[in-house]
């Protein structure tokens, strides 16, 4: 789970306003709930809370449909998949 927090961190970087460009604001504030989502996760492994996978996945990929995110979040679940796995989450 970290290691997806750290992926959303390290795409999120796409949108952000470099020099001329404006980046785009609709979709930092998508990565941002994102990696609130996911850092909530993290918080609730930690006291110990069980969740289903699939439903924190389904509502991470409706929050980045609507952001215009989720080919990203894709990205970033994949590139994290390993450790997700090993940790038993998906």
């Amino acid at each position: 789970m970290i290691d997806l927090g750290d992926q959303l961190t390290v795409y999120a970087r796409g949108v952000y306003p470099v020099g001329e460009e404006s980046g785009n604001l609709s979709q930092m504030l998508g990565f941002n709930e994102l990696q609130h989502q996911v850092y909530g996760r993290i918080r609730a492994l930690s006291r110990g809370e069980r969740w289903a996978a699939e439903s924190f996945i389904q509502s991470l990929s409706q929050k980045a449909q609507h952001y215009l995110i989720a080919q990203d979040l894709g990205a970033a679940l994949k590139a994290s998949r390993k450790t997700i796995s090993r940790a038993g989450i998906v």
